[in-house]
């Protein structure tokens, strides 16, 4: 953005009204109108899009599904793509564990790029007995 790259951002049907707040920050913050855009459409018309010669990059994060499609269709017109595809998967600390170790680590993937990260640890199971050491 900050080289004049507009963004055309279709976020999850579920959060309507966070994408039309970040919007309303690039109003008050007097960007160009043409900088960011919502696209408050349907997946499907939001896959459609990949087709049109103006978009020159896609990107998505998502599920493999999603990701396996939208590759298909941006790789058939050479277009760049971006994808971040996967769950949430669970750092588990078992009773053989180095807990200094451990729990170094479970800090560094939970807050790997202050928390925005799609790889970011969510969910963490500690067995019983060790939880005050890990803690």
């Amino acid at each position: 953005m900050m080289l004049g790259n507009a963004k055309f951002i279709k976020h999850s049907s579920i959060i309507p009204q966070c994408a039309i707040a970040i919007g309303k920050l690039f109003l008050e913050l007097r960007a160009p109108i043409v900088l960011y855009t919502n696209l408050l459409v349907s997946v499907r018309r939001a896959s459609e899009l990949v087709f049109d010669i103006r978009l020159k990059c896609i990107s998505l994060t998502g599920c493999e599904v999603a990701g396996a499609s939208t590759k298909t269709k941006a790789d058939k017109y050479f277009k760049k793509n971006i994808l971040k595809l996967g769950g949430s998967d669970i750092f588990i600390v078992f009773y053989d564990v180095d807990t200094n170790k451990a729990s170094k680590w479970a800090v560094v993937s939970r807050i790997n790029n202050n928390g925005e990260c799609c790889i970011a640890i969510k969910r963490f199971i500690v067995v019983e007995n060790i939880d005050d050491e890990f803690f």
